[in-house]
């Protein structure tokens, strides 16, 4: 019996390893067929073909960057945002300068990459406020939604505001932090009642 077991697991194994080298060897020949098509009209072998396409910018960036990629906007439209290769270390920052720039208990940032970091529309609706020498917190001049923060200390990566976005996200928060200088109203252990709308006391008549 167990013998049988062994031989259906080892053909298995052997089914899906002709699976992938049959996958590997149409796209090895879907590859040789479209660098013959630019040898035919351009005169270029197909190595040189994928070596340019290798070496290019466009496409090393998209290896770099990964799958991941989220959408999201300002309050007013004005400015859209992409954002391709993920967000690290979220954390909600109850730091003073945070607080006051956001309006907020915290401000919730991630780490993103530059690169990735796609301005579809309004990029001249983008201003900046430089807090400390290199450090600039940047937002919509329209309705002041804070977009990102960068610092001329780390120029490849930029701190996303995560309020901006539109789409869910994979990634979740890591930790509070300075939660020594948080608001002396905001209670990180406070069980309050929960609503999908405006509490009820709202609209009692007084």
């Amino acid at each position: 019996m167990k013998s049988l077991k062994i031989k259906k697991r080892n053909s298995n194994t052997l089914l899906l390893e002709r699976s992938k080298r049959s996958e590997l060897i149409g796209f090895l020949l879907n590859a040789l067929v479209i660098g013959s098509i630019f040898y035919s009209v351009f005169g270029q072998s197909a190595a040189s073909v994928l070596k340019s396409l290798r070496n290019s910018q466009p496409i090393h960036q998209a290896l770099a960057l990964g799958r991941h990629m989220y959408q999201g906007s300002c309050l007013c439209g004005a400015i859209t945002i992409e954002v391709h290769g993920g967000i690290d270390s979220i954390i909600h920052c109850h730091c003073s300068k945070c607080r006051k720039s956001s309006g907020t208990a915290y401000a919730t940032n991630g780490f993103i990459k530059k690169a990735g970091l796609i301005i579809k529309t309004g990029e001249e609706q983008i201003s900046f406020y430089e807090t400390s020498p290199g450090k600039k917190r940047h937002f919509c001049k329209v309705c002041a939604s804070p977009i990102f923060s960068s610092n001329e200390s780390s120029p490849e990566l930029l701190r996303l505001r995560l309020g901006i976005l539109d789409s869910c996200i994979e990634e979740r928060p890591i930790s509070h932090n300075f939660v020594s200088s948080r608001a002396n109203w905001d209670d990180l252990d406070a069980e309050l009642p929960r609503y999908d709308g405006h509490e009820p006391s709202r609209f009692v008549q007084k």
